[in-house]
């Protein structure tokens, strides 16, 4: 039997047996139950050859996981994998992909003192932000459409000159 695992962590992800090469991808709730996750089932299919999406391979590189009490679930990881898919669209990319401290994923970009995120949370909102560092930041809500998220998308663009 083999067993794959989250990179963040010891999480088991899948296990699988025999010539049929099956595997079965689960997470481990809080109460230590197992869980199907079917985000997550690329993640067996990889170990197996199969390659995955751009958006998804950046999502492995998640820092802070341990420092938010509140991890990414489902709704943030679909949300921040549909945003890097048109960041990528928008030729601009996150400089570093982080858990956000208010539950979530949070996705950075930097440029020569500028600042600039879009908070994908756990609720489902969105959220962008672009920072000087010096004078207050600019918040906006993003809707979850692609118009509007390629609309923020720009915005950070123009802002930080990427």
């Amino acid at each position: 039997m083999r067993t794959g695992y989250f990179p963040q962590g010891n999480v088991a992800l899948w296990t699988g047996s025999g010539p049929e090469g099956r595997a079965t991808a689960y997470w481990t709730k809080s109460s230590g139950t197992r869980s199907p996750f079917p985000l997550l089932v690329w993640h067996a299919l990889t170990a197996s050859g199969f390659q995955i999406s751009p958006a998804d391979q950046r999502l492995l590189e998640i820092t802070a996981l341990d420092a938010v009490p509140e991890k990414p679930n489902n709704i943030a990881y679909s949300r921040a994998r549909r945003v890097l898919e048109l960041a990528e669209l928008c030729e601009i990319e996150p400089t570093q992909i982080t858990a956000s401290a208010d539950g979530g994923v949070a996705l950075c970009f930097k440029v020569d003192g500028m600042y600039a995120d879009i908070e994908c949370f756990n609720s489902g909102e969105l959220w962008g932000i672009i920072s000087d560092r010096i004078n207050p930041a600019s918040t906006w809500a993003i809707s979850n459409s692609p118009k509007e998220i390629i609309k923020s998308l720009w915005r950070i663009k123009s802002e930080l000159n990427a």
